[in-house]
């Protein structure tokens, strides 16, 4: 159930103040006739979608609306081509045409970078560990394109690249709405939003566009009474040791909540430069878990311990667009600061810990003790592990770019591009009051804390490019299309990682640092790689409504380092060769009563030595990046979108 109410909607070009509407459910404006009709920037410059010869999907405003897509996992299910892994809001990764290189569990902030990337406008926000879930409001349209699409937009665009497009100021209008929404659906809890825009004219030349929101997500799963019981792995019933969560009981217990806003200025310092300075905040919280246990019965859990997941960002952009001649400029420039604080029950490592025990090779029975913990008064520690993971992530990203005149039989997109990205990465597992007992036999704890698995590494990834596409007529119909992207990664991560073990704290490898917080540094690793990659193609204007093409292309993304102590050897570029075979077909019908579109494409996917995260053991479950030397992935696609006629009228 959900009520959707638009407060208010003005425009002062329509020479309105303020409509009203009370809609029963959800109810949008209707979009125009031509909203069918949606121009993307695809290629680093607008064009229709129909005409784009590359595999990208489009979501319009009006659509986004008409679905009530907020977030991600709203929006993901219209793109046929994009799939997620989700672990709750702004826990997720993107993965284009099924290709997947994660552990399988949360994303990891170790490791390589994603297959896929993320843009807000023209500014890359692509994070390891988890993208960043965007609320959608005033947002233009989102570009879904399958890649790679390393040419035009580089490292981490090696399964597709999403690009989520706002609404730009407009001069010589005061426009405006406010929408507020109550909803609870199936058996959950309440929820509700209020968001609202304005833009306003400042001058003839200058506009600002100011965009606010507050959005409320009613739990929906609960949290059941349990108990559960460790035998310590001492074969000792009598030391078994039972716990339970009576103190976290609660019905619909993981609700979200995400609030900020957007403001934009447009300055037109002339009939051909304009410059946009733009700001982004979001901040969310999000409680419990967002998965449910089948044995407990549907929507149900048994969590032992609290969870929560705080993600809070910022985003401060530039676009200066200009002409050289007939030449287009552009210039994107952004700094984007992101902070999130993850605490998670970590309960269910707990019971695999309670299963250590052993046979070795001389047929003797050896106690694991892990979850053994004695308090010294004749009782045990509950050895429930929690886990709290923090971030701080930076992203400084520059890029110039030149595009020829559109109407010329040649046309050349060229480009430098800039970004510095770092993460100071936390992660404390802890086993509460381990600290206060006798040192275990198993695990020792980091001096006075509850920690008993520690990480604090600082990760640095530069990268580097020159990139340039050309379009050649070779008939009018018939456009031959050939793009290169030289790059440069340059990563490193340092700090430490590990238990209280000596193992972990052997001065060979763990040396001595200024790092707060550490024994020592036993994570200091370097990754340097260049390379070119390319991409050819085909496009043939068959008729005005329809289109056929080809493309062959490469990407490439870097393939991290290993965290593990001892570990020298680090992974290497991971890279793949796609042959879009079968001559993906794009249709339009020219009808205006029942306009139509429809979409196909086959392609094959090579995939070679790409990174990926695995455990080398099924005991410690510390990931490391190891080499995928061959994949190959082959898949058919099609999309159809009709608009039937409009109603019929008549004139008395």
């Amino acid at each position: 159930m959900s009520g959707r109410l638009r407060l208010m909607e003005f425009s002062s070009a329509l020479l309105a103040t303020t409509a009203m509407a009370f809609p029963a459910m959800a109810q949008q404006a209707a979009p125009p006739a031509d909203s069918d009709v949606i121009v993307v920037t695809a290629q680093r410059r607008e064009e229709r979608l129909q005409d784009v010869p590359i595999s990208i999907n489009a979501l319009g405003q009006a659509k986004l609306e008409q679905a009530n897509a907020k977030a991600l996992d709203d929006y993901a299910k219209l793109l046929p081509s994009v799939s997620i892994q989700s672990f709750g809001p702004s826990q997720a990764q993107v993965f284009f045409r099924g290709v997947a290189t994660g552990s399988g569990g949360p994303p990891l902030h170790i490791g390589p970078l994603p297959t896929s990337s993320t843009y807000v406008d023209e500014i890359p926000v692509t994070t390891i560990g988890g993208m960043v879930d965007v609320h959608l409001y005033d947002v233009a349209r989102i570009e879904a394109l399958a890649g790679p699409q390393g040419t035009l937009f580089g490292a981490s665009s090696l399964s597709g690249t999403l690009r989520i497009i706002t609404n730009r100021p407009e001069l010589g209008k005061t426009t405006g709405s406010i929408d507020l929404q109550v909803n609870k659906f199936s058996k959950g809890d309440f929820g509700g939003s209020a968001e609202g825009y304005i833009n306003l004219p400042i001058s003839d030349n200058a506009a600002l566009r100011v965009v606010g929101f507050y959005d409320r997500a009613g739990g929906y799963i609960d949290n059941i009474p349990g108990t559960r019981t460790f035998t310590l792995d001492d074969n000792d019933p009598s030391t078994n040791l039972t716990v339970n969560n009576s103190k976290l009981v609660e019905n619909d217990y993981n609700d979200v909540e995400t609030w900020g806003g957007r403001a934009a200025l447009r300055v037109d310092l002339d009939d051909n430069w304009t410059v946009t300075p733009q700001f982004l905040y979001q901040s969310q919280i999000a409680h419990g878990g967002f998965f449910y246990d089948p044995t407990k019965g549907y929507l149900n859990v048994t969590d032992y311990l609290p969870s929560r997941n705080k993600d809070r960002w910022w985003q401060a952009a530039l676009t200066i667009q200009g002409k050289l001649s007939d030449w287009d400029i552009t210039y994107s420039g952004g700094y984007f600061e992101r902070k999130v604080d993850n605490i998670a029950d970590y309960s269910y490592y707990s019971v695999a810990y309670d299963s250590y025990t052993y046979v070795d090779d001389n047929g003797v029975t050896q106690f694991g003790l892990a979850t053994y913990f004695p308090d010294g008064k004749g009782g045990f520690l509950d050895p429930t592990q929690t886990s709290h993971q923090f971030d701080k992530y930076t992203k400084h990203t520059q890029e110039l770019r030149v595009n020829s005149p559109t109407d010329k039989p040649f046309r050349l997109a060229a480009g430098l591009f800039l970004q510095v990205q770092t993460d100071k990465i936390g992660a404390d597992y802890q086993t509460v009051g381990i600290s206060q007992i006798p040192t275990p036999d198993w695990i020792a704890p980091f001096g006075n804390t509850d920690t008993v698995f520690l990480t604090r590494v600082k990760r640095k990834d530069r990268d580097y490019a020159m990139f340039t596409q050309a379009e050649y007529d070779i008939v009018p119909s018939v456009t031959l299309i050939a793009g290169v992207r030289g790059y440069t990664a340059h990563n490193t991560i340092y700090g430490f990682s590990g238990t209280n073990s000596a193992g972990n704290l052997d001065p060979a490898n763990c040396f001595p640092t200024s790092m707060p917080d550490v024994p020592c540094a036993n994570v200091h690793k370097k990754q340097v790689e260049t390379g070119v990659i390319w991409r050819g193609g085909l496009k043939w204007q068959v008729s005005p409504d329809v289109m056929l093409y080809g493309t062959v292309s490469r990407g490439y993304r870097p393939g991290g380092n290993n965290r593990r102590p001892g570990s020298i050897r680090s992974s290497r570029t991971s890279w793949t060769i796609s042959n879009w075979a079968g001559k993906p077909i794009s249709a339009g019908s020219s009808s205006t009563a029942r306009p139509s579109t429809r979409n196909g494409a086959t392609f094959s996917s090579g995939w070679c030595r790409l990174a990926r995260m695995a455990s080398p053991t099924p005991i410690m479950r510390v990931m490391r990046v190891s080499m995928v030397w061959r994949a190959t992935c082959r898949r058919a696609s099609a999309a159809s979108a009709f608009r039937p006629a409009p109603p019929m009228s008549t004139r008395n």
